[in-house]
């Protein structure tokens, strides 16, 4: 459970809009009553992209473009 929080505290470092929460993150890592409860006492929205392993995580990475 601490691992949940510490991930979710750092990923709500990542809200892109005042309603949404972009997570990227391990296939079933969080369970979905978890991100129903974030929800519920953040009041926003987790929107979920998954990756299998390291290559693909880095590889979709690597793929978005860069702020200068």
């Amino acid at each position: 459970m601490r691992q949940l929080l510490s991930l979710l505290l750092f990923a709500s470092l990542q809200v892109l809009a005042a309603d949404e929460l972009h997570l990227y993150n391990w296939n079933d890592y969080i369970a979905p009553e978890s991100v129903k409860a974030f929800e519920a006492q953040c009041k926003c929205k987790v929107v979920q992209d998954f990756y299998g392993d390291n290559e693909e995580m880095l590889a979709k990475l690597r793929a978005l473009p860069t702020e200068r």
